[in-house]
């Protein structure tokens, strides 16, 4: 991929961050791959936001996520949290009222939706986007 672009750059899809059809058009018409956060986005929001690259560029990706609900074991956190709370205590840190890291679930929207968001994208159009890259959750053994 990178040996076809005129600047070997890609630029990162960032989900919730400054990432949108502007920034993915400016990058690809530089010469490098503009990529579209697709994340957090509505199947609507999607669409449009593809149909908006499409008009200043052919030349552009789009980042899916693929959720998993978060696999961790609450009272395993919990456990270990509790461990480390004297070492927490002596350090002056304290121990937030859930253990568990609200950065590490998948939200649950974005889990129920992922059929729908799925088979859009998939049936989008007779040109789909022509790079596609998935950001995936975590692995846990099944």
């Amino acid at each position: 991929m990178l040996d076809t672009l005129c600047v070997p750059l890609i630029q990162a899809p960032m989900a919730g961050g400054p990432s949108n059809a502007a920034l993915a058009v400016a990058v690809s018409q530089a010469g490098g791959l503009g990529m579209l956060a697709a994340g957090y986005k509505t199947v609507e929001a999607m669409a449009a936001e593809i149909d908006d690259v499409r008009a200043g560029t052919l030349n552009f990706g789009v980042n899916l996520f693929v959720p998993e609900a978060d696999p961790s074991d609450p009272e395993a956190l919990d456990a270990y949290a509790t461990a480390l709370a004297p070492m927490a205590a002596e350090l002056g840190i304290e121990r937030p009222s859930q253990a568990r890291s609200t950065m590490i679930s998948t939200p649950p929207r974005l889990i129920t939706s992922w059929p729908t968001r799925s088979r859009s994208f998939r049936s989008r159009s007779v040109c789909p986007p022509p790079t596609t890259s998935l950001a995936c959750g975590p692995w846990a053994p099944r």
